[in-house]
């Protein structure tokens, strides 16, 4: 059975989240604050990790920076909650690079859903690419899985900052800001693609041989 942590301090949404995957069949843990799933964390294994941004004392990019300082849930896949859509302020948080995804609120049950079993599908998809790798260099495994979860989520940071660009005026100061993270963002989805399909002509070529 699939175990999600979901982490928000707003205890009805804690309980509405629950119940939904509850409801499909997967096993939840919860916390209130940032220092409670940190303690879950210390001795739970978890396929995923559902982290509300804006809670009180230890935020949502607080928390995923101390995951992967203390080297907690190695792999696990976390999905931040937000009211907010990602700006280019968020693109260049250090933060950033410990998340696989983001989901906007409010959303349907069917929207949380899917996004979810769409991350855990992806997590369950390069899992046998990583052993390859790893087989061929140790490593490599660590780097594949890296680029695939970079790949997902400066894929969804463009689209939402290929949205923010329609609804602003051209040549304005914010239309300006937003398009050069635009334009970086795309630089980075071309480097991160390159470097996944180097990695996936070394495992054909590794079943060749």
């Amino acid at each position: 059975m699939v175990r999600v942590l979901i982490v928000d301090d707003e205890e009805d949404l804690l309980n509405l989240v629950s119940a939904i995957f509850r409801s499909e069949g997967f096993e939840v843990l919860t916390a209130n604050s940032g220092e409670a799933a940190l303690e879950i964390l210390e001795s739970e294994h978890v396929d995923l990790i559902l982290l509300d941004v804006m809670m009180p004392g230890m935020d949502g990019w607080t928390v995923a920076s101390e995951i992967k300082n203390r080297g907690l849930a190695i792999g696990t896949p976390i999905a931040m909650l937000t009211v907010k859509s990602m700006t280019p302020a968020y693109f260049y948080k250090d933060e950033v690079e410990g998340i696989t995804d983001y989901i906007n609120k409010p959303f349907s049950n069917d929207q949380l859903i899917s996004r979810v079993r769409s991350i855990l599908d992806e997590s369950e998809k390069i899992k046998g690419i990583k052993e390859v790798l790893h087989d061929i260099s140790p490593g490599f495994g660590a780097e594949y899985a890296e680029v695939v979860r970079a790949e997902r989520l400066y894929e969804n940071l463009k689209k939402s900052m290929e949205l923010s660009l329609s609804r602003r005026d051209k040549g304005t100061e914010e239309y300006n800001m937003i398009k050069d993270a635009f334009d970086y963002c795309q630089l980075l989805l071309l480097r991160i693609r390159e470097k996944k399909e180097g990695f996936e002509r070394l495992v054909e070529e590794n079943k060749e041989v």
